[in-house]
């Protein structure tokens, strides 16, 4: 017999003489006996049970006080792994209250958690770690908080939700912050294994939401900002037991675009934040989300209406969505969950403050849509972070943050009335809220304490408790592991390929690419694109398991003659992939379709043009003109193919085109500035657009290159604008002159700022003078030096003295925009933008010396930007993210920057300015660079809201300014 040990200590940190070793325990493939030992007060009664048949109980099932409990496991003689569990069901004599305990404590930690109980009972949570920018997962053993780190590669965890599948093993999702994708980390063998599940950028912010269908696969429902809309990712199992993420637009945002380049687009229903992802008994998805262009609370379900005749329509909508209280409007939160009868209940937020509750009881319209009941739950300021989840009786609690109180809330509902807690008002404390219900029936809830930035734990604590103690056992005849590759070679498609690999166990497999050089293989950081020859090493999670294929890309169909007649020629071309940015090309790829069968093409952006027909019956041929991308971005765009598909309707597949940009580094006239800030000729689009040309060193012909005028505030458009006193040299130096204009009674200094700038004439003296100097031959690159000039009459009185220091001097930086603001002590702060390393970067007065920082290093940022200090002297900083064309704010809490987007919608928050308004809240001003309107961002204690001030014609884009009131 084996001795399981037990560490002794009160379990979850709330039960104080009742512990049961709840953790795994692996026993032999062979079976045997095993024993663990039961810890209860004297008094206390308790009884065990064995879950499974496989699991018997030796002795007697039942008891009091302490005890070890001895069980005898079967020999596992198939060929899989399986588990079992043994219940302990305790009666515990004790007043139901309340627990609370400090989960982690080390940095920032907490936001964006999610809490569940796992199959043995006892809690988990996931959380965004700020400090670090990781995702955390934390578990309870029975003992302790165990943390671990899952995930690390860049600012990761935003919006996390756990979930645990049906073996009960812990899964993820969550947003790649740094990146925008949508990430699933899911835990296998002992290892946290990661996966992309949408890389489309913009995906997974404004929540995600995680749950299982009835095959106990993990589905996520999530928000594409690109699209406006909700979406459903689904793992999915082929008939060959291959898996793969199915996507499901289950509803898509509407919007109006105009045919100009680059569209300009109002949204007209932009639906799917805050998303509560459910599921029916039969495989049907449901889900809650907010309507966030209307404030409306929104429900969507599978269309109950059948297809008129059965046939199929290309408009027919497979989900439908209606409104549970469409006379509320609601604020950024809502939570879905399904109670003991199968029908959903909705807890949500009120816009202008109050907690609401909306149950389905299956009664509906002669319509067919769902009729909903609402309920007040809570007034005032509360109910942000809004959580729900049903008890074991099929009753609703809710959790939440009440913001009058800065504490954590909790509200159930008991069959006759709502029922309201306060769980914790030490310190501001309740935002990010979640609650799930134990096998006992009662609540638990994990939330962030802003006070102390800590992730905390609360949970009730009844007269009846259970425990589970798991068993997992190897077979006695586990199978040989084989791993097998698809997808390793294809043919003239103009995609990266996406092999696929995949063990005959289960288990997930990694790869990795390598290209050789020579002898040596090199490891590649990414799945390559270029066309070659590659090695893919895949790997079970395990570590055990390894084989290895040869990865083989072609070139793609790339032939200007629209009249060839060999559809399998992938000849080698000066371009064969298509991220191309500088030239037009046509495209061809064949329709594989059975005979007879209808399809339709068409293109998803303007740059993209078929050529022929866009429609046919059977197998056909598509040409596309790709035209040449003259932006600063790199652009991705579909032409998509629909076809029937039985009950589908009109299922359609998308292939994709990546291009680069322009070149970033091109200075086509030698004028200083580069191509693409220069914007005159219309075939760049550019924030920076100086409306000079590209192909012209001095635009306006007034004999100054147009980076001179630019650098001195003159415009260089303009003839009659010219920078004031301003010389330009080569790189071989010179000579030059400087005029001081003054009366005789004013005596003057002079100094050079520069070391490569050296005063010849006289350094000091009185009334008019010519001042000689030279310049020192120097690099290729364009550099800008001054002579400082201080004038002072004949009383001692400055004329013109500005006092100056150098604040950073570490590569090229204040270029663009800087803005200064001065904290309640009066030293001053600058923003400004570090254009060596395209960083936003703050510098403050301490009163002694100036301390410079790094703020956001993630892309080309910084460039317009605007510093403002808060009524509590704390400074924040609004800017434009070049990279991804979004306005950004960064605020510093005391003791770190919290870096955010306020809108993302194309060329968005250049010309920004910032101000706070009385009761602390930020606010912005900013110019929408592709609508070209004039926007207002604020913020209300909770979210941004944004609004178009004035649209018509080109407004904001030469600066904004912005100011409260008293």
């Amino acid at each position: 017999m084996r001795n399981l040990i037990l560490i002794s200590s009160s379990v979850l940190c709330f039960f104080s003489n009742y512990n049961v070793y709840a953790g795994l325990f692996e026993a032999n493939p062979s079976g045997g006996n095993y024993q663990f030992e039961l810890e209860a007060n004297e008094d206390s009664s308790w009884t065990v049970q064995s879950l499974v048949p496989w699991i018997t109980i030796n002795g007697s099932n039942t008891g009091t006080g302490p005890k070890n409990v001895s069980y005898t496991v079967k020999s596992n003689n198939s060929s899989k792994i399986r588990n079992g569990q043994i219940q302990v069901s305790y009666s515990v004599k004790q007043a139901p209250s309340w627990v609370i305990s400090t989960v982690d404590s080390e940095g920032m930690v907490g936001t964006e958690n999610s809490i569940k109980f796992g199959p043995n009972g006892q809690l988990a949570i996931s959380y965004y770690d700020a400090t670090n920018k990781d995702l955390k997962y934390a578990s309870y053993d029975g003992n302790r908080w165990n943390i671990t780190t899952v995930d690390g590669s860049g600012s990761v965890g935003n919006h996390s939700s756990l979930g645990f599948a049906s073996n009960g093993t812990p899964d993820i999702s969550y947003q790649d912050i740094s990146t925008g994708d949508l990430k699933f980390a899911y835990y296998d063998q002992g290892v946290w294994n990661l996966e992309t599940i949408d890389a489309e950028s913009n995906v997974g912010g404004y929540g995600t939401s995680l749950n299982y269908t009835p095959q106990g696969l993990p589905a996520i429902s999530y928000y594409d900002k690109t699209e406006t809309g909700l979406m459903v990712k689904e793992l999915t199992r082929t008939v060959d037991g291959d898996y793969f993420w199915s996507s499901i637009s289950v509803d898509r945002g509407q919007r109006s675009c105009s045919n100009s380049i680059p569209p300009s687009c109002r949204y007209l229903s932009n639906r799917g934040e805050y998303s509560s992802l459910g599921y029916r008994d039969d495989g049907s998805i449901t889900a809650s989300y907010v309507d966030s262009t209307h404030n409306e609370l929104r429900f969507v379900e599978p269309n109950p209406t059948p297809r008129p005749g059965g046939l199929a329509g290309f408009f027919y909508l497979k989900y439908l969505s209606s409104s549970p209280d469409p006379e509320v409007k609601v604020s950024a939160f809502t939570s879905m969950d399904y109670d003991s009868n199968g029908n959903p209940g909705i807890a949500y937020a009120l816009d202008n403050g109050g907690l609401k509750y909306a149950y389905f009881d299956g009664q509906r319209s002669n319509a067919g849509s769902p009729m909903w009941n609402s309920m007040s739950v809570d007034s005032g300021k509360a109910g942000g972070y809004v959580s729900l989840s049903f008890d074991n009786q099929g009753f609703p609690g809710i959790s939440y943050y009440d913001e009058t109180n800065s504490s954590l809330k909790y509200s159930y509902y008991d069959g006759a009335s709502w029922n309201t807690q306060t769980v914790d008002n030490q310190g501001r404390v309740g935002e990010y809220t979640s609650i799930d219900h134990g096998p006992d029936g009662l609540p638990a809830i994990s939330y962030y304490d802003r006070s102390n930035g800590d992730l905390k734990c609360a949970k009730f604590i009844g007269s009846n408790l259970k425990l589970f103690h798991t068993v997992i056992q190897d077979p006695t005849n586990p199978p040989v592991i084989e791993i097998s590759f698809q997808d390793l070679n294809q043919r003239c498609s103009g995609n990266p390929i996406r092999p696929r690999a995949q063990s005959s166990d289960g288990q997930s497999v990694t790869l990795k690419y390598y290209r050789q050089e020579g002898d040596d293989f090199v490891l590649l950081v990414a799945p390559p694109v270029e066309v070659g020859s590659y090695r893919v090493v895949a790997t079970t999670a395990d570590g055990k398991n390894t084989a290895m294929e040869t990865l083989t890309i072609e070139p793609p169909y790339f032939r200007e003659d629209p009249d060839r007649v060999n559809m399998d020629d992938c000849r080698q071309i000066a371009c064969t992939r298509w991220e191309c940015s500088n030239q037009e090309s046509i495209n061809y790829f064949v329709v594989a379709i059975d005979k007879d069968k209808e399809w339709r093409v068409q293109s998803t952006v303007p740059w993209m043009i078929p050529q022929g027909p866009t429609s046919g019956n059977g197998p056909g041929t598509v040409a596309v003109k790709v035209m040449a991308n003259s932006t600063t971005n790199v652009r991705r765009g579909d032409i998509r193919l629909s076809y029937p598909d039985e009950e589908i309707i009109w299922v359609w597949e998308n292939h994709s085109f990546v291009q680069d940009s322009v070149d970033l580094t091109l200075d086509s006239d030698g004028d200083g500035l580069k191509d693409f800030v220069e914007t005159n000729t219309g075939i760049f689009v550019s924030g920076q657009d100086t409306g000079t040309d590209p192909n012209v060193s001095d635009t306006d012909g007034d004999g100054y290159l147009d980076y001179d005028e630019v650098v001195t505030l003159a415009d260089p458009t303009d003839a009659k604008s010219v920078p004031e006193s301003m010389s330009s040299f080569g790189n071989d130096g010179g000579v030059g002159e400087l005029a001081i204009e003054g009366t005789a009674d004013v005596s003057w200094t002079l100094e050079s700022m520069v070391p490569w700038v050296t005063i010849t004439g006289p350094l000091t003296g009185t009334g008019p003078e010519r001042i000689s100097f030279t310049v020192a031959s120097g690099p290729q690159d364009i550099r800008v030096g001054a002579i400082r000039v201080d004038l002072v009459d004949v009383t001692g009185q400055a004329v013109e003295s500005w006092g100056t220091t150098t604040v950073d001097n570490d590569g090229n930086v204040g270029w663009w925009d800087t803005s200064i603001s001065h904290s309640s002590d009066g030293n001053p702060a600058i923003s400004y933008y570090d254009n060596s390393s395209d960083d936003l970067k703050y510098a403050t007065f301490d009163g002694q010396k100036w301390i410079t920082e790094t703020i956001d290093e993630e892309g080309n940022v910084g460039r317009f930007n605007a510093i403002s200090h808060g009524p509590d002297g704390l400074p924040a900083i609004a800017y434009y993210d070049w990279s991804n064309r979004d306005l950004k704010f960064a605020s510093f809490n005391g003791q770190r920057w919290n870096i955010e987007i306020v809108e993302s919608d194309q060329m968005i928050g250049t010309e920004v300015s910032l101000s706070f308004s009385p009761e602390g809240n930020p606010a912005i001003s900013y110019h929408n660079v592709s609508s070209r309107d004039l926007k207002f961002a604020s913020f209300d204690g909770q979210k941004w809201s944004t609004e178009t001030i004035i649209s018509e014609g080109d407004v904001g884009r030469y600066g904004t300014s912005l100011r409260h009131g008293p």
